[in-house]
């Protein structure tokens, strides 16, 4: 199936080989969400001008070698076949342009932070660890292997007769996303072992488990008959967009050697503005020209928030969860909004619809779903989560020390949402 961030309309041209290889990009329009914004790449820009790049094809270099090239070599073989595995492969060593590789610069940008409680190191005028450096890398490793596994295609379904290629170029990519995605796994594990702290292999390694079980909640969201769905897409985010930020923002501050209480001000930082981030990139997946899988639909926070309006079921951004619900039943009709009684028909019908199964809603009932969720300020109620997140995450912030990459976590998280300090 592939991902939110696997939305695009043309092919990649690579070209080159070896320790020089070049990467031509031909009219890419990829899925971008919150990440297309003005403001977001704005501070974006200003926090690389802190702390550099972290996720550059020279720094993958460190941890890969020259297995990059190897990826680019077999990405190569791809060539025209519209394979989201291209989208990904490319994200990986170049970036797209949309600055998704925020995690890697949010941990860069927390160090320097906690860097002002530490001693300072008089032999090294940087004041970020190369340890925390390489703590960075290996979270960007661990984001683009969860991509590449999701950018796998269902060669079952009409999904592939939409894209161009033989069989078994589709066949051999999904062999690439499943076995690129291991080997980035296997490698940022290998690097994680490196860093010589049990306490962070433990924390990372209890966020990439995480991720897996926020796939799997977020494939639940699909069966409309749960009680409290809004629990479930609760428990989803936190696991997809909180887990790795939070653990990475901790482990900056284990790697540096701060008490309890700064490493829980760190996790809690980049928790809630993980959380932020997801939220908001999925509200924007439901608007954009890709919204056509009806799990991604399924599962965005403004169908969501819909879909639990008149139930007794409210979200809590403090605590990550939902009040309990009513019932253990699966939701009634009496309890639900008129709105949001014809949302669960469509969606119920989009899931039947398909006669191959490929999951894909056509264009008329997604302008349906859409104008259902606009009825029920689904929009409004995702931004407002996302923005009591990112006002947290500004709390926590500011309980450290003032100084420049302070100001610049403070503009990510103000570029999330409108709320701030």
């Amino acid at each position: 199936m592939m991902s939110a961030g696997c939305g695009w309309r043309a092919a990649w041209l690579l070209a080159g080989g070896g320790s020089k290889t070049r990467f031509l990009v031909v009219g890419l329009q990829p899925h971008r969400g919150m990440f297309g914004s003005s403001g977001w790449t704005k501070s974006v820009a200003q926090a690389q001008q802190l702390v550099g790049s972290p996720t550059s094809l020279a720094s993958f270099r460190s941890l890969l070698g020259d297995e990059v090239a190897t990826i680019s070599g077999y990405a190569k073989r791809l060539i025209g076949s519209q394979h989201p595995f291209l989208h990904t492969a490319q994200n990986f060593l170049l970036g797209d342009g949309s600055n998704q590789q925020y995690r890697g610069l949010t941990v860069l940008l927390m160090s320097k932070v906690l860097a002002t409680l530490g001693k300072p190191d008089a032999s090294s005028a940087d004041p970020i660890l190369p340890k925390q450096r390489a703590l960075a890398e290996i979270c960007e490793l661990i984001h683009t292997a969860t991509l590449m596994h999701e950018c796998t295609v269902d060669l079952s379904t009409s999904e592939t007769h939409e894209m161009r290629g033989p069989q078994d170029d589709f066949l051999f990519a999904n062999k690439m996303s499943v076995l690129g995605g291991d080997f980035l796994l296997a490698s940022a594990c290998t690097a994680l072992g490196r860093l010589h702290n049990v306490q962070v292999v433990h924390g990372v390694s209890e966020a990439i488990g995480d991720i897996t079980e926020g796939l799997f909640l977020r494939n639940r969201l699909v069966d409309l008959s749960l009680a409290n769905p809004l629990e479930t897409w609760a428990a989803s985010t936190q696991r997809l967009g909180g887990s790795l930020l939070s653990h990475g923002c901790r482990s900056a501050a284990l790697l540096a050697g701060l008490p309890t209480h700064v490493q829980t001000l760190a996790s809690d930082f980049g928790r809630h503005l993980g959380v932020a981030c997801q939220i908001m990139d999925s509200s924007r997946v439901l608007h954009s020209s890709t919204a056509t899988d009806l799990e991604l639909v399924c599962s965005s926070a403004p169908v969501i928030f819909s879909l639990s309006k008149g139930l007794s079921h409210t979200y809590s951004p403090t605590t990550f969860s939902t009040a309990p619900a009513a019932a253990a039943s699966a939701p009634t009709h009496a309890k639900l909004d008129e709105h949001s009684i014809r949302l669960m028909e469509e969606l119920r019908a989009a899931l039947v619809a398909p006669a191959d199964s490929s999951k894909k809603i056509s264009a008329d009932r997604l302008s349906e779903i859409r104008h259902l969720v606009a009825s029920l300020q689904g929009d409004k109620h995702a931004s407002d989560a996302a923005a009591s997140h990112a006002h947290l995450a500004q709390l926590a912030l500011h309980k450290l020390p003032p100084c420049d990459a302070r100001e610049s976590l403070g503009g990510l998280a103000r570029a999330v949402g409108p709320l701030g300090l």
